[in-house]
């Protein structure tokens, strides 16, 4: 439904603040998807197994003295990476800056100069019984924008019509399902909306196994696995009021309700589903924002 291109002037923010950015596309979607003709064909439990497999493969490049990196470079096959990378990092930060299937990891280097799995698939990863791998690699922290909890109000699917759509996944688990965003929900900026609408990349194609698990797992997070969040992993979550992709109330509310020490809900007035895409300075307060955050949890 998107690809991680749309975040090069988010990367090229963060680079500026000496937040060095790992980033890709989840397996099928973007260029991942484009490159292996698999768009939408995906699961949560393929995807909790990308993210492990890239936490652990950054955490071991870090340890690695004068390893570089290019960017694009590809270490998986399910998937096209862009990086932003230097030789050593001592703090990994999990991100998921939207829903629609990207996910990043943020680091940062403590030295005297200045040196982001869809949004519940990356709260998802910290909250597996038994702990994934590289959970314990990240130790910086966790931060969420816009993430899919629950939908929106005005867009949720009936619960009757996700359970069937599931049950249809289960069987079929390639079987394909129009799942577009409406260009005009994502943001509020006209032009950001023109480019996603002729975006070829951003493909309004799903999978029922692929979106019955986004749903329902969202479900699964705020019931139940919420209760598997480390008290020690400090939580960030950002969301815009307006947003009519996803719902903010459930995002405010699974912060809420765990136990972490060190836990951050900041809600946007007004802001749309990409905050990072708002018109003019507002997609520079919500960067801001998080870039502040992760860099005071060194």
């Amino acid at each position: 439904m998107e690809h991680i291109s749309r975040y090069d002037h988010v990367f090229s923010r963060y680079a500026e603040a000496g937040i060095e950015v790992f980033a890709f596309d989840q397996r099928g979607f973007g260029e991942t998807a484009a490159r292996t003709k698999t768009q939408g064909q995906t699961s949560w439990p393929a995807g909790l197994k990308d993210a492990d497999f890239f936490v652990t493969r950054e955490a071991a490049a870090d340890r690695c003295n004068g390893r570089k990196l290019s960017s694009p470079t590809y270490f998986h096959p399910s998937c096209r990476l862009r990086t932003h990378l230097e030789d050593r990092y001592v703090v990994l930060f999990l991100l998921e800056l939207a829903y629609r299937r990207e996910m990043c990891i943020a680091k940062l280097r403590k030295t005297e100069r200045p040196a982001r799995l869809g949004g519940g698939l990356a709260f998802a990863y910290t909250t597996r019984s038994p702990p994934l791998q590289g959970l314990a690699l990240i130790t910086g922290g966790l931060v969420l924008s816009s993430p899919l909890i629950a939908q929106s109000p005005g867009v949720a699917t009936a619960g009757p019509l996700i359970r069937l759509g599931s049950f249809v996944g289960a069987i079929l688990p390639k079987l394909t399902v129009h799942v577009g965003v409406s260009a005009k929900d994502i943001c509020r900026d006209p032009v950001i909306q023109e480019r996603y609408s002729h975006d070829p990349l951003c493909a309004p194609i799903g999978t029922f196994k692929g979106v019955g698990d986004m749903i329902l797992g969202g479900q699964q997070l705020l019931s139940y696995d919420y209760k598997q969040y480390s008290s020690s992993l400090p939580l960030l979550a950002v969301h815009g009021t307006g947003d009519k992709v996803t719902w903010h109330d459930a995002t405010q509310k699974l912060v809420e309700k765990t136990s972490a020490d060190d836990k951050t809900f900041k809600d946007f007035e007004g802001y749309y589903h990409e905050m990072h895409n708002e018109p003019g300075d507002d997609k520079i307060k919500e960067m801001d924002f998080i870039i502040q955050w992760v860099t005071s949890h060194l």
